[in-house]
């Protein structure tokens, strides 16, 4: 187990002078949107956004796209709010005497909000892809770059301001500049700057010489967190922490999710499998499944999970569906190892995959390696401790709590179970001890610059590389 001196980056901070659409609402805008053109479109920006990495105009070219995009939907998005405005007014007024015609007029004005709020997240996560390649698949840095959440507008006030950085920093040729306000993820300052030396600069733009409270507090955390990604010791969201790596390669089934992706193409339009003792996964391709597919699926389901439900075993269900907006802990599907059409057909909800976690039978791997489990992910529920842990673990008086964070990839991107045990056990040679994951944050990253989205179907399945954990300094020795 190494230190933070090995993760030591050259990050340097310049200071430059849901209201909610119910199911058939959403639907109805997927529906609209996987049945246009604007598919397509994606997936030639996707494209150009993986086969041009290296190119900086090309790059500079896509984010200039990107932008123009954006500008029209926040536009497109302000009318049709506007519209809803105006006609939920006149529903209050009366409501028996709303026409049948002005309801419809409700329902495609909610409509078309969800589709180009859903047009968007895709850009967004094809901008969040040119963010993950040029910082090299580091998953800790990705992480302390995207906790100051806020609003990420091109139509704010401040844009031209940061356009003209953006493009000073692109003319002075010193390495790839990326529009922050273009991502969810990059949250920290305006312009990202990824120098040709590898070295990285959070710059942002002055707009006034105001010293109010507000902004003395933002120029704070900028600076603890450009001292983390720089010394690899800092302040994360309150809690001070370090970053530590472990010689792990992060195996994974992502291989066999593009296969049963790939499958759900072709009617009936759904495949499914149960690929471990702990993990089952099914694929549907809306567009293409069959009217009683859903009854197949589900019988299906049952045939292969009967030994847990008999069992009586605890199973946790997540699909794609749920994580189509921006996830802190979750890779964006746009730099999945699969084929650019089906990463957009999982960005538009063309295609989904929903996994079953058998959490008892991930408590019986960590047994039969050797571990107590003292507390549950079903007692970590009932006691209301998931912010902090979802699993307690013991073994030669060492003690440590796996959080809610690990077991989400262990759905999402199929990481494997022992993964998250040859973790602690790396862990556990530190001594004895009690390891507590504060906030959250099992981080994997890689060394070799290839991450999860190789350009090659021959490196489909794992996480390449070593792992990366952000922990408080406590668990150093």
């Amino acid at each position: 187990m190494e230190g933070p001196a090995r993760y030591r980056r050259a990050f340097d901070w310049a200071l430059n002078i849901e209201d909610k659409d119910d199911t058939t609402i959403a639907l109805r805008a997927l529906v609209g949107l996987s049945g246009s053109e604007m598919p397509e479109v994606l997936e030639d920006y996707l494209i150009v956004s993986r086969k041009r990495r290296q190119n900086r105009l090309a790059i500079a070219k896509l984010q200039v796209h990107l932008v123009d995009e954006l500008l029209t939907i926040e536009a497109t998005t302000k009318h049709y709010r506007n519209k809803k405005a105006e006609l939920q007014h006149h529903d209050s007024g009366d409501r028996e005497g709303l026409g049948k015609e002005t309801e419809e007029d409700l329902k495609f004005v909610r409509s078309e909000i969800f589709l180009w709020r859903a047009y968007a997240n895709v850009l967004r996560s094809v901008a969040d892809g040119i963010a993950w390649r040029a910082l090299g698949y580091d998953r800790a840095v990705m992480r302390a770059l995207c906790q100051n959440r806020g609003s990420q507008q091109i139509t704010s006030s401040g844009t031209t301001e940061e356009l003209r950085e953006w493009s000073r920093q692109f003319d002075e040729r010193q390495g790839l500049a990326i529009l922050n306000s273009l991502t969810n993820c990059l949250t920290y300052g305006d312009v990202t700057l990824v120098r040709n030396d590898g070295s990285v600069e959070v710059i942002e733009v002055k707009r006034s010489k105001t010293t109010s409270s507000r902004v003395i507090r933002q120029k704070q955390r900028m600076r603890e967190m450009v001292t983390l990604l720089r010394t690899g010791r800092g302040s994360l969201e309150g809690k001070t922490v370090e970053v530590c790596s472990l010689d792990i390669t992060p195996e994974n089934g992502l291989g066999i999710l593009h296969g049963l992706l790939q499958q759900a193409s072709s009617p009936p339009g759904y495949a499914a499998s149960r690929i471990s003792n702990s993990t089952y996964i099914e694929c549907v391709d809306f567009r293409v499944m069959e009217k009683d597919g859903n009854k197949q699926l589900v019988e299906k389901r049952n045939s292969l999970i009967a030994e847990w439900v008999a069992r009586g075993d605890e199973i946790h269900s997540s699909e794609s569906l749920r994580c189509l907006s921006f996830s802190p802990n979750l890779a964006p599907f746009s730099i999945f190892p699969f084929e650019p059409k089906i990463c957009v057909d999982l960005l538009i909800g063309a295609k989904s995959y929903r996994v079953l976690l058998n959490l008892t039978a991930v408590v019986r791997e960590f047994e039969y390696r050797g571990w107590q489990v003292t507390t549950t992910p079903l007692e970590a529920f009932k006691s209301g401790k998931l912010p902090e842990d979802f699993m307690t673990v013991k073994k030669d008086g060492f003690f440590i709590t796996v959080p809610p964070a690990a077991f989400m990839r262990l759905q999402m991107e199929l990481l494997r179970p022992q993964v998250l045990i040859q973790q602690c056990e790396l862990l556990k040679r530190g001594g004895p001890a009690v390891v507590r994951s504060e906030f959250n944050l099992t981080i994997y990253d890689t060394s070799r610059k290839r991450g999860i989205d190789p350009p090659g179907r021959s490196a489909i399945a794992p996480f390449l590389g070593t792992t990366s954990l952000l922990v408080p300094p406590s668990w150093l020795r």
